[in-house]
């Protein structure tokens, strides 16, 4: 899945989310305006995944088909 431009956040999203974070993925209004404005950029932000346990990742390496 691409960040496709002028995304709408849809349930497709939210499970491909969810399959890639786990089950407490929801989508919060900053999080959309990122998606929208930066369609196909910034893979190599960090990307916290679980705040208790300082899990950070990529967003290029979570979501690798994004790049290609």
């Amino acid at each position: 899945m691409k960040i496709e431009e002028n995304i709408i956040c849809s349930e497709v999203h939210r499970a491909f989310f969810k399959s890639k974070i786990g089950e407490s993925f929801s989508f919060n209004v900053t999080f959309q305006k990122w998606l929208k404005a930066n369609s196909g950029k910034y893979k190599d932000i960090d990307i916290m995944i679980d705040y208790a346990a300082g899990r950070v990742m990529k967003l290029g390496e979570l979501t690798p088909e994004w790049w290609t």
